[in-house]
């Protein structure tokens, strides 16, 4: 189509009216049996023509083949000689047509009578044929028989939601005279013309929510599908029937209302959707890593080391924030700069772009802190981060589409409850930032809290509230879900913690306490575990003969009672009812084989696992429910080195101490004390990295007793250290049990 000089517009219309003609199309008419039939038949008389060609076509299909036999025999030639012979013994003998005034006769003396060639007829005919076929085949799937009647407007409706489509009828429309009691149309002929909804202008909205500069470019389907083709058609054959000719001029001639000059960019008219979703897309790597980090912090135990040694668990997460906002702060910057200079946000207030990303960037900071608590393995948490963060645009997706494709109205509490996502929100905050740029006035501190949509009452301002909102929302569901559910690591709380005084109120103590993996009550051990249990306890009973006596001038600082770990949901009892009592001045060992509970003892001592049931207390104070304030009079070596790798010796020491609390004029004296007992001096300013394994399992035991801890918990070690290395060790412990 294009080869014969159609544009793509035109072909589409042309498509169109093939698929009708060919749908088998009807239009419907009332009333029949009235002067309304002549009009329709004055209307048809195009159609009529057509049905006339095609059947005169398939009737020269049909003597076709009679035709071709006759030339392909040379009966014409036969035919032609005669004629000749004919003609010339006239001329030769005129007075055989005196007192004849035939003109039959006289044709045959004036007729030319030259044979023809025989091909020549044939390759005519085969192009007669090839046409006549060709315009039959396509005629064979158009319906010219396109008018229906029907007595009444009722009768068009009914046939039309409840016939047509039995009938395998496409009404493409209807025509509804007004007509006298006779049948007669009067002088004033009053008709409307109802179409298929496919092919008209929408009538439940006056004009476009959306203000674009330029002309209304609305009514193309009055005039592109058919509605002006069938006015003009019946207009011409009332006039018809009035006055009995036909009028063929003035044609049909459309022209759009002037419009006064404006400029159009086609860039604003996309960034609406085009800015949150790249703004989701380049902050996707930004996520994922922030993500990353932090759930890898916890994964190797470095938060829950750092949090034994006196973290504040607000600090740990301000300072994560404050991380993530310097990062984020640079590109929000930028991005304002090219935003508001790149003429992309002409008109708009910079200062306004500035704050709504920022408070967008700190709505995504609080986003990767609430997909940090749900996940305890970093890989996978920056995986399914990322994935999520990029799935929380689709709300904002679903809105446009709904406003901008379907014209629904969405009210303001819809977009709100949409904007619990904080990229749909940034969306829509987005999308009045393009809308006030089309119309060239910009986001202004005047309209920031008006809609350039009219009926929208939904705005910037309300947008930037959401983000706000959403800040808050995940900062709460981070902090409730961090204390239930820790993670491998920490002590969770009750679901329920909010509700307790104890809670708010700082005294440690809680009314009631139930693990929420036991039921509610103590974990019931199998049959094999009772017996071992009860081996255990005859051995213990049989072994306390032989036991030193408690210290009774010395201050308790350990009291275990009945404490039990039971690993794998209750398929592995790692501690049973382990009593102990520990004071200040002591040096304790814990001996056993692999799997004996020493590690796990020590993990719940420290907060690092809950206790199935049994209790603990560490300066009277228990380890289930006052962990931070046992935490600040305790130091810990793990059982593997935790340590941080782009930080040297002496910066660990001054972390470590600063944690616990010390004064800065005395971290210098315990830096300088700790690094020549453990005979570190030369490796005070290398990185951790560059260590030896001895060397940083010094440092690990070294950082235990930092900050003047009054219990320190070593979990082996010496382990992996030369005896140099062992007996320095030692030596450190001895010096400071003192």
């Amino acid at each position: 189509m294009s080869s014969l000089g159609f544009t793509s517009k035109e072909q589409r219309n042309l498509g169109l009216l093939v698929h009708l003609m060919t749908a088998n199309p009807k239009i419907l008419y009332s009333p029949i049996g009235s002067q309304v039939d002549k009009v329709i038949q004055k209307a048809n008389e195009t159609f009529a023509f057509i049905g006339n060609v095609t059947h005169y076509a398939r009737v020269w299909l049909n003597i076709s083949a009679q035709l071709r036999t006759f030339l392909e025999e040379g009966r014409l030639q036969g035919h032609l000689k005669w004629l000749q012979q004919l003609s010339s013994e006239l001329q030769q003998n005129p007075q055989l047509l005196n007192g004849t005034d035939s003109e039959l006769m006289q044709a045959l003396l004036d007729g030319n009578y030259t044979i023809p060639n025989t091909s020549t007829l044939l390759e005519q005919l085969d192009t007669i044929d090839n046409a006549a076929c060709g315009w039959s085949h396509f005629m064979s799937k158009v319906s010219v028989d396109v008018f229906k009647g029907f007595p009444d407007e009722d009768s068009i409706v009914n046939y039309t939601l409840n016939q047509a489509y039995q009938d395998n009828v496409s009404v493409f429309a209807s025509v509804i005279f007004q007509t006298n009691k006779d049948g007669t149309l009067p002088p004033h002929v009053q008709y409307k013309i109802r179409q298929n909804s496919s092919f008209t202008e929408k009538t439940n909205e006056i004009r476009r929510a959306y203000w674009r500069p330029g002309p209304n470019t609305g009514g193309k389907f009055y005039f592109l599908y058919g509605f002006v083709w069938i006015q003009d058609m019946m207009e011409r054959a009332i006039i018809n029937t009035f006055v009995g000719h036909d009028v063929v001029e003035p044609g049909n001639y459309v022209q759009m209302f002037p419009y006064p000059c404006y400029t159009r960019d086609d860039f604003l008219f996309v960034i609406e959707h085009m800015m949150p979703l790249c703004m989701v897309i380049s902050w996707v790597y930004s996520v994922a890593m922030m993500i990353q980090h932090i759930v890898a912090e916890k994964e190797h135990r470095l938060k829950e080391v750092m949090k034994m040694m006196g973290l504040n668990n607000a600090v740990h997460w301000v300072a994560w924030f404050i991380t993530g906002f310097v990062q984020l702060s640079i590109s929000v910057t930028a991005l304002t700069a090219i935003l508001k200079y790149g003429r992309v946000l002409l008109h708009s207030d910079p200062l306004i772009i500035w704050l709504f990303l920022t408070i967008y960037a700190v709505a995504t900071i609080m986003f990767c802190f609430l997909v940090s608590v749900i996940y305890s393995k970093a890989k996978l948490a920056s995986a399914c981060g990322g994935i999520i963060y990029f799935l929380s645009y689709v709300p904002y997706m679903y809105v446009a589409i709904r406003e901008e494709v379907a014209h629904d109205k969405i009210t303001a509490f819809e977009k709100c409850i949409a904007s619990l996502m904080s990229t749909t929100a940034f969306g829509l905050g987005s999308k009045y930032f393009a809308l006030y740029e089309v119309a060239g006035v910009g986001i202004q501190w005047r309209t920031i809290s008006q809609s350039p949509v009219e009926g929208d009452d939904f705005n910037l301002g309300l947008s930037m509230m959401m983000l706000i909102i959403d800040a808050a929302v995940y900062g709460v569901l981070t902090w409730y879900i961090e204390a239930v559910h820790p993670g491998m690591y920490g002590l969770p709380r009750p679901w329920y913690f909010p509700l307790q005084r104890s809670y708010w109120s700082g005294s440690g103590r809680v009314e009631t306490w139930e693990w929420p993996w036991c039921g509610g009550g103590a974990t019931r051990l199998s049959v094999m575990e009772e017996d071992q249990a009860c081996a255990m306890d005859q051995r213990r009973s049989e072994e306390m003969r032989g036991i030193e006596e408690e210290p009774s001038h010395l201050p308790l600082v350990v009291c275990i009672d009945k404490l039990t770990k039971v690993y794998k949901n209750g398929s592995k009892l790692a501690l049973n009812k382990l009593s102990l009592n520990l004071h200040e001045n002591q040096v304790v060992s814990f001996l056993g084989h692999n799997g004996a509970g020493k590690t796990t003892t020590m993990s719940i001592l420290t907060g690092l696992f809950p206790p199935t049931s049994g209790s603990a207390t560490i300066y009277g104070h228990d380890i289930r429910t006052e962990m931070e304030r046992i935490r600040q009079n305790l130091g810990m070596c793990p059982q593997h080195n935790v340590l941080f790798d782009k930080l040297s010796v002496e910066e660990h020491l001054w972390f470590y101490s600063r944690l616990k609390g010390m004064a800065e004029e005395d971290i210098r004296k315990e830096m300088d004390k700790m690094i020549a007992d453990l005979e570190l001096s030369n490796k005070r300013h290398s990185l951790v990295q560059t260590l030896s394994g001895g060397m940083k399992r010094k440092l690990s035991v070294a950082i235990a007793f930092v900050g003047g801890s009054r219990a320190v918990i070593l979990d082996e070690p010496t382990a992996g250290v030369d005896p140099y290395a062992r007996r320095a060790i030692w030596d450190l412990i001895l010096k400071y049990k003192q």
